[in-house]
């Protein structure tokens, strides 16, 4: 999604499906960095080394998920319109969940119970990368 798939590319429309798919990547909070289908999901690294990167919703993926959707809303292309809606939701989903939570932090963890933003790792109101 990095503005690396031609806008006309058949591969583009699959990458949409994908972080489009609630049961794939998808969430109301914004897109897990890793599918719940994945046998990765949610495992630790290590003993010692929580799953980063395998379910938290990091806000750094997620602001560059969300520059190439812009890119590809505004480039012509068959899949002009669909970034754009994709865009407009993931955007809203992420505005909701800095708002709820009254800051950004790199990561957000969901309740595994309900779809619920619990906390941010590294909290704060520090954003890195």
């Amino acid at each position: 999604m990095a503005r690396i798939i031609p806008p006309e590319s058949w591969i583009l429309g699959k990458q949409l499906d994908l972080i489009s798919n609630k049961s794939i990547l998808w969430t109301a909070y914004g897109l897990r960095s890793l599918s719940k289908t994945s046998t990765l999901y949610m495992k630790r690294n290590t003993e010692h080394d929580p799953p980063y990167w395998r379910d938290p919703i990091w806000m750094n993926v997620n602001y560059m998920i969300l520059s190439a959707l812009k890119h590809c809303s505004l480039v012509n292309g068959p899949y002009r319109e669909r970034a754009k809606t994709i865009y407009d939701g993931l955007r809203s989903n992420l505005i909701r969940t800095i708002t709820k939570l009254g800051f950004c932090g790199n990561n957000m963890i969901r309740s595994r119970k309900r779809e619920e933003v619990l906390n941010c790792l590294l909290a704060g109101p520090h954003f890195s990368y």
